[in-house]
């Protein structure tokens, strides 16, 4: 009766205003989500030249984006239009259990394509070592089976849930729970944080050294403009998520450590993950608008084939470095 009481004796959250902004946003978006990150699964699949190892880890965010278009989204219209089967226990354990598989699987994914940047720009000799095939796979598994587990501990018992009580996360999920999964996101931004200042400061020296007039374009000069092309992309990928769930993040991280129970906190804490969702529509135009492998994928996937020339895309790539 504990989380019950509590929530009498607190000022309710405004749901309704809640709810409809939800619902607009997520019918606006699940489109350009589903479709955008279904071109990039497609497109791996599809075309040899695609299958390196910084793309592969980029296909598995966009399966991440992919299932909260496909999954999360429409399991949360439903809740959003049905507040009576919102009240069922598990219905509601599974709405904000997916929300946090998704989440700290999309952390995850750009924790493993800094990590492969910082690599690949700081540590250029180790990165092929460190970051071979093998290790690539058990980091795309790894990545999945931390965050389902994670996301599956409510409901396998650990949540304070009551009967008559609305589905907040604040009002469902333990303490220690919500300890816990503060403490994985929390480390995971802040490790990959420094990893971004890393990368970035070293690719543009790098960069502005290759640039310097020489009298013909060396190999490094080549593959330090591959190098320098795709970390611009990893920037570009984790600046948007910053925009997107920065705040948001930011949010529960001070909100756990300095706030106490707000009506008002909670209210623009809910606002803000909205956002996050827009997040998973962003990645693929990232791609699409500044890779020109993804370009050249998209453009040919989208035609059908016609007016675009498919041998540039039909080549492997295997011994070109990544």
């Amino acid at each position: 009766m504990a989380v019950l009481q509590k929530w009498q004796n607190t000022t309710r959250i405004p749901y309704d205003s809640l709810i409809g902004t939800f619902f607009v946003v997520e019918c606006v978006i699940v489109g350009p989500i589903i479709l955008g990150n279904l071109l990039i699964i497609i497109s791996l699949l599809r075309f040899h030249r695609l299958r390196k190892r910084i793309y592969i880890l980029i296909g598995n965010l966009a399966v991440s984006d992919l299932l909260i278009g496909l999954v999360f989204i429409p399991y949360d219209l439903v809740f959003l239009s049905n507040l009576e089967l919102a009240r069922q226990k598990y219905f509601c354990l599974i709405r904000h259990s997916l929300s946090d598989m998704l989440l700290g699987a999309s952390v995850m994914n750009l924790f493993a394509i800094s990590f492969e940047r910082y690599m690949a720009v700081v540590h250029p000799l180790k990165h092929t070592v460190i970051c071979s095939w093998q290790a690539i796979s058990i980091i795309v598994v790894a990545s999945w089976l931390l965050s389902i587990l994670l996301a599956s501990l409510p409901i396998l018992g650990w949540n304070q849930w009551e009967d008559n009580i609305p589905c907040d996360i604040e009002l469902i999920w333990t303490k220690a729970y919500k300890s816990i999964m503060f403490i994985y996101f929390a480390s995971s931004l802040i490790v990959n944080f420094f990893m971004y200042v890393k990368v970035v400061r070293t690719a543009w020296r790098q960069f502005k050294t290759c640039d310097k007039p020489t009298r013909g374009p060396s190999d490094r000069t080549r593959i330090t403009n591959r190098s320098y092309r795709k970390t611009k992309i990893m920037i570009l990928l984790l600046g948007a998520f910053a925009i997107c769930w920065g705040p948001y993040l930011l949010l529960v991280i001070f909100d756990a450590l300095f706030l106490e129970d707000s009506n008002t906190v909670a209210t623009v804490r809910k606002f803000l993950s909205v956002m996050g969702l827009v997040n998973s529509g962003l990645n693929w135009i990232i791609f699409g608008l500044k890779n020109k492998d993804f370009r050249k994928a998209f453009a040919y996937l989208l035609r059908c084939g016609i007016g675009v020339s498919e041998d540039s895309l039909a080549v492997s790539s295997s011994n070109t470095p990544v």
